[in-house]
């Protein structure tokens, strides 16, 4: 398993991705297709976890810095991941930069979340399209850690494009503010006790 983090903005500014794969330490092989500021880290499972969270807000007030942003009021908006959401040394770490960590309410991420309402869907068919041309290119050979990062830098380089990004913030309406871009329906509680879930 892997996980890719990587922090966007509503200007479209991105931050390079960091990469978390499974093993209990990161093998020196595994970096070996990989772009040189692209960290790469190890978990057990492959999953984001609190120390790692620490450590990759390290890398996004090293971003705000390079942007020359750091120090001005930023809000980095969060789903409700174990990782973040309890997590008193990343609040506190981001405080000192002045740096505003507010989550998503539960169960309402589809529709707030800029990365979940295109970003993802177009690196999601970029990642396996690539993945489909890796396979015909070698009779279905399993992709491993270390050449994972040959066809993800395409993928990545060729879809994260500013104008992308920005258009996921402006169809939630995080930027520029528009709440009319949720729908009613989603805040209907009739509907949803009614029908006992919650949709949207």
């Amino acid at each position: 398993l892997t996980t890719i983090l990587a922090f966007a903005s509503a200007s479209g500014a991105l931050s390079d991705p960091i990469t978390i794969m499974k093993g209990k330490a990161v093998q020196a092989h595994w970096r070996t297709y990989k772009p040189q500021n692209w960290p790469v880290y190890a978990s057990e499972n492959g999953y984001i976890n609190k120390e790692l969270m620490i450590t990759t807000g390290r890398h996004f007030v090293r971003h705000l810095r390079e942007l020359g942003l750091l120090g001005l009021p930023i809000v980095l908006l969060l789903d409700g991941h174990v990782a973040h959401a309890y997590n008193y040394s990343f609040a506190m770490y981001m405080a000192m930069y002045n740096i505003h960590v507010v989550q998503f309410p539960p169960h309402c991420t589809h529709f707030l979340q800029p990365y979940d309402a295109c970003i993802l869907a177009s690196l999601k068919r970029g990642w396996q399209s690539a993945v489909r041309v890796w396979n015909r290119q070698r009779c279905a050979a399993r992709l491993n850690k270390e050449q994972f990062f040959i066809p993800f830098k395409r993928t990545w380089r060729k879809v994260m494009k500013p104008q992308l990004i920005q258009s996921g913030f402006r169809q939630v309406g995080a930027w520029p503010l528009d709440k009319s871009r949720i729908s009613e329906k989603c805040f209907s509680t009739k509907e949803i006790i009614g029908r006992n879930e919650l949709f949207c």
